[in-house]
């Protein structure tokens, strides 16, 4: 068994376990399995296609998507190139050999916008309280940006870290070529390199922890809040929120019994999905007037919402590719809710 079976089946030993894999754990298995992809299954590829591809005598791009248990669909284009493809990753040196250990990794810049971007639907917009709109032309800009607005030195003391380093602070991790981890700004080092989905989630974190009141969702530059709205889908008998107003308490009781069975980090984790991300999908799925999961108090309710979200397709393929985030939380939140109910 390569090392490629072994991250599989040891991720899925977890799950059928019913552990939850904290979201910076989940971070590192993707940055191995390309690594592992990189180093297994990348030289047997191009051992095999290299000699049929000598005979082609002008540039060429193949693209080749892959999906477990589909035929493999391969597109071929002449009008760019690897690096000119937006989250597109080289996993090949372009002249096929390797940097070695005695040379210098290229420094990090003082930060700049390092990507070319064509469609930027899928960037962060965060809004303050007092009507600040914050929304650049990539998702890290608008969160440097962010940051900055909040106060760089106050970050740290939050407690959110990557990878081992912090989402701000002082400490920089080396470099290595072809691959920026941080940006620094002012003296501190930002770490840049996760998903946007992982962005909006440190956001909502540090809005939690300051009692900021962000309103944080995907956007691009000019485009008003309503447009980027999914209308709200008819179905039957909805789930009753309860107005018991200040939902305060709920959340800090709902920290502590994660805090109880996990950590910290994984209880404000949990609050900012449900507060966050599975709000908006209980807003298109379930009722577009709902204040959050944390409004369904009464369990039979609470299951009715669930039941909702997961008969719907697009959020159990969303959930299924960022590794079943948004089911362990409301797993969670459901179980809390039985407990206290005595159910």
């Amino acid at each position: 068994m390569d090392k490629l079976d072994h991250l599989y089946e040891g991720k899925e030993n977890l799950e059928r376990a019913g552990y939850e894999i904290p979201e910076n754990i989940l971070h590192d298995l993707d940055e191995l399995e390309t690594e592992l992809i990189k180093d297994e299954v990348i030289p047997a590829i191009s051992k095999d296609i290299e000699p049929r591809l000598s005979k082609i005598r002008r540039d060429v791009v193949l693209v080749v998507e892959y999906h477990p248990g589909e035929p493999v669909s391969v597109a071929m284009t002449r009008k760019v190139k690897i690096s000119e493809i937006s989250g597109a990753i080289t996993l090949t040196p372009k002249n096929g050999t390797p940097v070695t250990s005695d040379e210098k990794p290229e420094e990090t810049p003082e930060h700049e916008p390092t990507k070319h971007v064509e469609n930027f639907t899928k960037g962060l917009r965060v809004t303050f309280p007092d009507g600040t709109v914050i929304c650049q032309k990539t998702a890290i800009d608008t969160m440097i940006a962010v940051l900055k607005k909040i106060g760089l030195e106050r970050i740290p003391q939050v407690g959110i870290t990557r990878n081992g380093y912090n989402l701000v602070g002082k400490e920089k991790r080396p470099t290595v070529p072809g691959r920026i981890w941080q940006h620094e700004c002012d003296g501190w080092y930002i770490y840049s390199n996760m998903s946007n989905d992982i962005k909006a989630t440190d956001l909502q974190m540090i809005s939690d922890y300051y009692n900021l009141s962000l309103k944080i969702e995907n956007g691009k530059p000019d485009t008003p809040a309503e447009e980027l709205r999914i209308p709200q889908r008819k179905r039957g008998r909805k789930p009753k929120q309860a107005d018991f107003g200040d939902k305060t308490a709920l959340i800090e009781r709902f920290q502590k019994y994660v805090e109880q069975h996990n950590d910290p980090q994984t209880a404000k984790g949990y609050t900012c999905i449900l507060n966050t991300w599975v709000r908006e999908w209980i807003n298109r799925v379930v009722d577009e007037n709902a204040d959050s999961v944390f409004g369904y108090t009464n369990v039979d309710d609470l299951k009715t919402c669930i039941a909702l979200l997961m008969e719907d397709k697009a959020f159990v393929e969303e959930n299924e590719r960022k590794h079943h985030p948004y089911s362990a939380a409301l797993k969670k939140y459901l179980k809390f809710r039985m407990e206290e109910e005595n159910v």
